[in-house]
């Protein structure tokens, strides 16, 4: 194992018991790569009969100005709830229901609309994807240490009806600070106009108030894919699309007049695959700078389209990305599925995995690498997995879903959900 990376142990369990049964898995690295048993706690939460309790979207993000304090936020069913994770048990904290049931729905058999939340670090206001049925503009609030204490709605959109066509639905968004302190933001329909779906480039403001959302331009039709990675190299403000085949990258440092660099087409940057709607679920490669501002280092953590491989990508150079390292994923009966989700800090990479097999006996789906040095080294551990214990046949519902990682010097926290 290499110096300062720590090895990996399965910790307590949080499952939320509803309408879909969806879960939250805690898992700590720590000194000894041994499984602690695990540990359930159930929370019955789902609140109405069109949303259940499935937990999709799963991302750690600092919050608080003054004072920043990590949490994890979850999407599940409709709503976003947020959990403090200073210790090994996660603590649930404010839950949020971005869209007003006044609004109406589109689609009354989505139980599960609630596809995405784009959060920007310092910025006090979010945007909430809703699939079918627009999106949902909203400000956070914290308390003087961080702590999140409340959501309200600031703006939306409402869809006058489903879209005919899947790539025109509203499934995620991405949100940057811009060279001229500006937070931007591209999305669907955020000049509010049903006919054009167009990606657009909008201006967020300062933060200081309500977000004009000022449309800048639109983004050159290049994908439908609903998948952003932001990256900055000097003075060069770079927008990441994930897209069919390879990555598209465009040059989005002057908002108002965002250009098409081009695109790669090479397995270690293709985690769509041949398609390019979407994606439904709106997570995949982990990008981060292992530098500073100043000096950049930026990496790429990607899942094949297949789920069989991982690579480690230098994206400092984004139009011209370089492939370092690939590993092939373990998959089979006792080894667990296909990679559905990845996160990375850009020392460790937790991975998700899909079941190999189905029935009572429950296959890996959790692996960890150490990537200090841009290369992969498995750290060992032993995580087995199914749903609800008192339900041991059943687990066609558990779709593995997305994977959060929580850094730390001597203990990392990793959550999973489906």
């Amino acid at each position: 194992m290499r110096q300062g990376v720590v090895r990996v142990v399965l910790l307590p369990v949080v499952i939320l018991a509803g309408l879909a049964g969806g879960s939250l898995e805690a898992a700590t690295s720590c000194v000894l790569p041994e499984a602690a048993p695990h540990t359930l706690f159930w929370s019955s939460t789902a609140g109405t009969a069109v949303c259940s309790d499935r937990m999709f979207n799963l991302f750690v993000f600092p919050f608080g100005t003054a004072a920043k304090k990590s949490q994890l936020v979850a999407v599940v069913g409709c709503a976003i709830q947020i959990y403090n994770i200073d210790s090994t048990s996660p603590q649930t904290g404010v839950r949020y229901s971005p869209w007003n049931n006044s609004w109406g729905s589109n689609y009354d058999h989505n139980t599960h609309r609630l596809r995405h939340v784009a959060l920007l670090e310092g910025f006090p206001y979010g945007m909430a994807s809703f699939s079918s049925e627009g999106w949902a503009l909203f400000k956070w609030t914290t308390d003087t240490s961080g702590n999140v204490t409340g959501f309200q709605n600031t703006d939306h959109y409402k869809l006058p009806g489903t879209p005919t066509m899947d790539g025109d639905w509203i499934y995620g968004s991405k949100m940057w600070w811009g060279l001229d302190g500006h937070a931007y933001i591209v999305a669907r329909y955020l000049d509010k106009v049903s006919t054009d779906s167009a990606w657009k480039i909008a201006d967020m403001g300062t933060g200081s108030g309500t977000p004009p959302l000022t449309i800048k331009a639109p983004l050159p039709e290049k994908s439908a894919s609903s998948l952003f990675d932001v990256v900055r190299v000097g003075n060069q403000v770079f927008l990441l699309q994930w897209g069919m085949k390879g990555l598209h990258v465009f040059d989005v440092s002057d908002p108002s007049s965002p250009t098409w660099v081009g695109k790669t087409e090479q397995p270690y940057v293709n985690p769509m695959g041949n398609t390019d709607i979407g994606p439904k679920w709106v997570w995949g490669p982990a990008v981060v700078n292992k530098g500073t501002s100043g000096n950049p280092s930026w990496r790429g953590y990607v899942v094949s389209s297949g789920g069989t491989k991982l690579y480690i990508v230098d994206l400092n150079n984004p139009a011209s990305p370089v492939m370092l390292d690939e590993m092939a994923v373990p998959t089979g009966s006792g080894l667990g599925g296909a990679v559905q989700a990845i996160d990375s800090d850009g020392k460790m990479v937790a991975v998700h995995q899909d079941a190999a097999t189905t029935g009572p006996l429950g296959t890996p789906r959790s692996r960890y690498y150490a990537v200090d040095d841009d290369s992969f080294e498995e750290i060992p551990s032993s995580v087995l997995w199914y749903d609800d214990p008192l339900d041991l046949i059943d687990i066609k519902d558990d779709v593995p879903q997305d994977v959060a990682l929580r850094p730390g010097t001597t203990e990392y926290l990793a959550f999973r959900s489906n």
